[in-house]
């Protein structure tokens, strides 16, 4: 509620206790008084400097009017100085002698409380809360359900009770709910994606952006609580289905309903029925449902097929347009195109991308919520903070500094670029934004000093049943059943829920979850890095294990021995089933063991075949022996050669070819030709290991790697650097080359020698030996991402968007060629070429060419 400033006559104390009771009594955040022994002006501060900083926050200013106030040069000022600032100001007058007092100003807003005391509070009361509610966008904030609510949420998402302190999104709301509008009139594809990476925000715009704004659309609009799919995304749709019509306890039997209910015409009149039942529930017959979908990118990652399949069914038919009904959804990126190759959706798809913020909207991000919250930020912070925001995770990690700053340094109601600086770590080089989460986390374990024991349990805990891995490589979070996590770590899973970095969800009927608050902590805590980095092949490997477990579900009965796991992955599920048993939920253990009894019947089946073969071939045997002997040590004689002569320049075969001279060798009883043999065997294993060994780029990911004409490798990286390398090693000084893209998604060089870097946020840029051709500036696409790049024997470079458009560029030589041999200045401009002749003398300036 709003903010308000007492100004007030010490001799007038008595009066002015009596007023900011009143006011506090009414919910308003504690008003101003400088007496106050709680929000009055703390011992020992300076009196003056706290009065103008409260004015400054204030929402508005109360004049206690009387003579004592007329007489005091300090209230005048504080009139001055809030009319400065535009604040709106009230004179409120109690007794006769007040009322004889000259107006302060003409303009001011005079509630006369002497007649009618209890009218004019309440007058008051609603202009108070009118400011409040015009400076908070129209909503409330603190919320009743929780006044001591933080106005930074940190990791967490937005929710629609921050709908008051949600700031830097304005213009993508808008367009939201004015595509949203525009389909509800006019008609056209019922299913709005807002797509964009980790960390853009999409939950948040959703939660607290577009949704409370719609609930408040009057009539127009019945939003449903919002859909995330999680692993039983159909189970998800009934509570949420059950939610809005106010039927709770009844989710299971919508759930039933949407499992049995199979054909079109008896899902659509379902559909029906619970629209209009909505709509009759709301007094609402016109209006338009919407069924909000967050994280939507579940659905392709850990959802069960079949419920993903059937929940596609069911949300196809929802969307037909005689249901008066459409879906907002968000979801990462990385899983549009699975989405859109649903064929059930593909033709209600409309897609708006979320593209980066710019460095404007971060101030908007820091101000605004701490002037709806009453606190004052020091521009040198603001200017600091925007400066540290050029990083991948920039918008989480501010929203988790901010909450830090908040909750440990907000006691005084001011952000200081001080206190920000405080949570960095400049002997490590880093910044606030990129040590705050790790300095919280690690603060964590610091408190609880866990064992071996209890940091290997919370390892467990957070690998696989809490990560996976994306399809660009990356790492994602996913949701945990609490019950299935070791319990040695629940302790620090519980503290880390406490500092908010997981989140513990328990949903209706449904077991405990937990999940990471965001996946930026799965990059920036170097201890959880670490963890994963370590077990990155048994993730993908999981990963794997989940889909062969699917799909042998999903078998027929006569298929499902051919879909159990044999070969490599047997050998390696029996691996994991001995060193990591703990770490596989019960249903993959199943499989591995059923795996591996199929595979042990089927041996056996061989053997006694193989058995009764020998029995009717033993009698020619002896007669062959010898001459197979023979044979024998003439191909190992031959393998060994091989062998010797590749161990330099091809290890990988040598290795082959030696381990096949070696066998018949001791099967032979030759132990000292095997043992000279083992000695160049070991020499090529050892060369084979240098070759193939990793090499880490320090790139996060690398999304595209190209081999250059002099030999050089370029790799592309996640991170948006460049790095060139050269039989494994760094080529220079070994630093990535920074292109500004945010992921170098596409590689190509060109017939002149460039190189052309396709770059996640749509742009092209152009390099030469590791630096920016020309002006170095990049070249807008308009393509949302440039996942591909090919160049045209005529020279033309051809760029793929992740939008699905392709777009033609033409090469700078043949440009400037053009420009030397074409004189733009002869060309006439009466004739309505002017634009045109304009735009070519532009583009050969760029080029270098003078026109």
């Amino acid at each position: 509620m709003a903010r308000v400033f007492l100004s007030h006559s010490s001799r007038d104390n008595a009066t002015a206790a009596e007023l900011k009771a009143w006011l506090d009594g009414q919910g308003f955040a504690p008003a101003f008084l400088d007496f106050d022994k709680h929000s009055g002006i703390p011992p020992g501060a300076a009196w003056e400097r706290t009065l103008y900083d409260q004015i400054q926050r204030c929402q508005a200013l109360l004049i206690l009017q009387s003579p004592n106030w007329s007489a005091s040069r300090w209230c005048f000022a504080e009139f001055t100085q809030a009319r400065a600032l535009g604040k709106p100001i009230f004179q409120l007058v109690q007794t006769d002698e007040a009322a004889a007092e000259k107006p302060i100003a003409a303009d001011l807003q005079r509630l006369d409380l002497r007649h009618d005391r209890p009218a004019g509070l309440e007058q008051l009361r609603r202009e108070l809360e009118r400011i409040a509610l015009q400076d908070q966008g129209g909503f409330r904030w603190p919320p009743r359900s929780d006044l001591s609510r933080s106005p930074f949420p940190g990791l967490m998402v937005f929710e629609e009770e921050d709908a008051p302190v949600f700031f830097g999104r304005d213009n993508d709301w808008r367009v939201v709910i004015e595509r949203l509008n525009t389909r509800r009139v006019q008609g056209g594809p019922r299913l709005l994606v807002i797509q964009g990476s980790s960390g853009s925000g999409k939950s948040s715009l959703l939660r607290a952006g577009v949704l409370p704004r719609l609930r408040r659309a009057g009539r127009q609009w019945l939003v449903l609580p919002v859909l995330r799919p999680q692993a039983q995304p159909l189970e998800s749709l009934a509570q949420s289905l059950a939610l809005a019509l106010q039927r709770r306890e009844t989710w299971r039997e919508l759930h039933q309903q949407l499992l049995t209910t199979t054909a079109a015409p008896a899902m659509a009149g379902l559909v029906a029925g619970w629209a209009a039942d909505l709509r009759l529930a709301a007094a609402a017959p016109e209006a338009q449902l919407l069924l909000p979908i967050d994280q939507a990118e579940e659905l392709f990652t850990v959802a069960e097929a079949a419920e993903r399949e059937r929940f596609v069914a069911v949300l196809a038919a929802m969307l037909q347009p005689a249901q008066r009904l459409q879906a907002l959804m968000t979801i990462r990126a990385d899983a549009m195109g699975s989405l859109q190759s649903l064929p059930e959706l593909v033709n209600s798809l409309d897609t708006l991308p979320l593209g980066p913020l710019s460095l404007e909207r971060y101030r908007e991000i820091i101000e605004g919520p701490a002037r709806v919250a009453g606190l004052k930020v020091e521009p040198a912070f603001v200017e600091r903070a925007i400066q540290d925001t050029a990083t991948e995770d920039a918008l989480p990690l501010l929203a988790f500094a901010l909450r830090q700053l908040h909750e440990r340094f907000g006691a005084d109601g001011v952000l200081s670029l001080s206190d920000y600086q405080s949570l960095g770590d400049p002997a490590a080089g880093l910044s606030p934004l990129e040590n705050a989460v790790k300095q919280a986390a690690d603060g964590v374990l610091q408190a609880l000093r866990p064992d071996e024991a209890s940091l290997k349990a919370l390892k467990e805990a957070f690998v696989p049943a809490m990560v996976r891995v994306g399809e660009q490589g990356v790492y994602a979070r996913r949701a945990a059943t609490w019950d299935s996590l070791p319990q040695a770590a629940r302790p620090l899973l519980e503290a880390l829920v406490a500092a908010r970095l997981l989140v513990r969800r328990q949903g209706e009927g449904q077991p405990s979850t937990v999940e990471v608050a965001h996946e930026a902590l799965l990059r920036v805590w170097p201890l959880l890095r670490g963890w994963l980095d370590e077990s990155r092949d048994f993730l993908l490997g999981s990963q794997q294990l989940e889909q062969d477990l699917a799909q042998w579900q999903a078998a027929s009965p006569a298929d499902r021995p051919r879909a159990l796991l044999s070969g490599l992955k047997l050998a390696r599920g029996r691996a994991w089933l001995a060193e990591r048993s703990e770490q596989l939920r019960p249903e993959l253990r199943a499989f591995i063991q059923t795996s591996q009894k199929h595979a042990v019947r089927q041996r056996r089946i061989l053997q006694g075949s193989a058995a009764g073969a020998f029995a009717v071939i033993s009698c020619a045997g002896g007669l062959a022996f010898l001459q197979l002997q023979r044979a024998r040590a003439a191909q190992a004689a031959q393998f060994e050669a091989t062998h010797r002569a590749l161990v330099t320049s091809d290890p990988f075969l040598s290795v082959v070819y030696g381990l096949a001279a070696a066998q018949p060798l001791l099967d032979g009883n030759k132990p000292w030709d095997a043992a000279q043999l083992s000695q160049s065997l070991q020499e090529a294993v050892m060369a084979n290991m240098a070759r193939s060994a990793p090499i880490a780029t320090g790139q996060d990911g690398v999304l595209s790697l190209i081999e250059l004409k002099n030999g050089e490798l370029i790799s592309g990286g996640f991170d948006g650097s460049l790095r060139r390398w050269r039989d494994g090693k760094p080529v220079g000084d070994g630093k990535p080359i920074a292109t500004g893209q945010g992921a170098v998604e596409s590689l190509i060089e060109l017939k002149n020698g460039e190189l052309i870097s396709g770059g996640g946020d749509g742009t092209l840029r152009r390099w030469r030996d590791g630096k920016p051709v020309g002006d170095g500036k990049p070249i807008a696409t308009g393509q949302g991402a440039v996942k591909s790049l090919i160049e045209l024997k005529n020279g033309e470079l051809i760029s793929g968007g992740f939008d699905g458009t392709l777009r033609r560029w033409t090469p700078v030589p043949i440009a400037r060629a053009a420009c030397r041999q074409i004189d733009l200045a002869s060309i006439p401009t009466d004739t309505g070429l002017a634009p045109v002749v304009e735009a070519a003398q532009a583009t050969c300036r760029e080029l270098g060419v003078r026109k």
